[in-house]
């Protein structure tokens, strides 16, 4: 699978720019501030619905401008399907195929990528909230229907945090009601995550052997209210009821509180060096590569689940790998998929490609 052609119209600091890509090695090169990541920005956009950046549809406008709009040809193994965005300054605008989508569902799927940044270096150290993301945002390309579980569970989630701001006041039958509700909600969302792991496991435990060279074993671990074993050998009805159970016996810790101190929003994705807590033992040059690992397992999974490899966005990353990483990522990556490179200076050579100068929002194929 790869992104053939993309039209962007005032989209945060472009006006206008129409691209054709090429099907493997695209170099996006220029000085900072210039517009180099908001091109991957928005082909992220077109893949997973939202930016990968923090912030709301309007801070993507061109600066008063009253809409943005992307177009982007992708091209699979047996088709060619055209995804179209836009946002009024109101509402966003879907189109597959010239038809309208409502539900994110109908957008999610058409365009695999996987994103990755500085920031993710520090995936092993940053905080929980982190690698949350990092979970979510490849299980809702695969399985489009998590989305909406998860936006589901957060508006009751954010029902039941209002109504802990009332305090020991809260009407007793009300608040038990969210609670059925965000319980059964939870248990759906434990249970893709843990069946979710359960295959991602075994791609990061590959992928890490092969970039240490078989001295280190790398496994992940999902932590929350109950131990993953646990969880493990219960359905969704018992992961339901285990989790009404436990906001039951916190209830007066979360009134005094005023916010819901238990769920999916505040797990986290644990990661082992050879049993080790990697967040606790692993050295800077060893965090490097799980990050490696982790990314470059993503794209090893969803080619395993679609038949097709996903786009790979680079953004800036080249620069804080070391020459080792560098050429190993490089080297696994040469002919398989669709890559897209920001740098603020060019010091590898690709055998094919394409290399675009980006100045002040505009672009230039060189």
């Amino acid at each position: 699978m790869y992104l053939e052609t993309v039209l962007l119209r005032n989209f945060r600091n472009y006006q206008e720019a129409k691209l054709s890509f090429h099907a493997q090695n695209n170099i996006i090169y220029g000085a900072n501030a210039e517009g180099k990541s908001n091109l991957l920005e928005a082909i992220g956009y077109l893949s997973l619905a939202t930016s990968f950046r923090d912030g709301s549809d309007r801070q993507l406008l061109r600066w008063d401008a009253p809409f943005f709009y992307l177009q982007g040809n992708v091209i699979g193994k047996n088709k060619m399907t055209q995804i179209a965005a836009g946002f009024d300054g109101k509402k966003k605008i879907w189109k597959i195929d010239g038809q309208a989508k409502r539900k994110l569902s109908e957008v999610l799927g058409n365009f695999y990528t996987v994103f990755f940044c500085p920031d993710d270096l520090q995936l092993v150290k940053a905080s929980p909230q982190i690698r949350r993301r990092f979970l979510n945002r490849e299980m809702v390309q695969l399985q489009p229907s998590f989305c909406h579980i998860l936006n589901r569970y957060h508006k009751v989630l954010q029902q039941r945090n209002r109504l802990l701001m009332q305090g020991f006041a809260v009407d007793q039958m009300v608040l038990a009601s969210f609670e059925e509700q965000l319980a059964e909600l939870a248990a759906e969302i434990y249970d893709h995550r843990l069946r979710f792991l359960q295959r991602m496991n075994e791609k990061v435990y590959e992928m890490h052997m092969h970039l240490s060279k078989e001295k280190e074993q790398l496994q992940m671990a999902y932590s929350s209210f109950l131990p993953q074993d646990q969880m493990k050998q219960m359905d969704q009805q018992d992961l339901k009821k285990a989790f009404l159970k436990k906001l039951k016996e916190i209830r007066p810790q979360e009134m005094k509180r005023q916010t819901t101190l238990l769920g999916p929003q505040r797990d986290d994705l644990l990661l082992f060096i050879d049993g080790k807590n990697a967040k606790q033992f692993a050295s800077q040059g060893q965090m490097r590569t799980i990050a490696l690992s982790l990314k470059l397992s993503e794209l090893s999974f969803i080619e395993e689940e679609t038949g097709e490899y996903p786009a790979l966005l680079l953004d800036d990353v080249m620069s804080e790998l070391d020459l080792s990483r560098r050429e190993q990522l490089l080297h696994l990556l040469d002919g398989k998929v669709q890559t897209f490179i920001t740098t603020t200076d060019i010091n590898f050579q690709f055998v094919r490609g394409k290399q675009f100068f980006v100045e002040n929002g505009s672009i230039i194929e060189k």
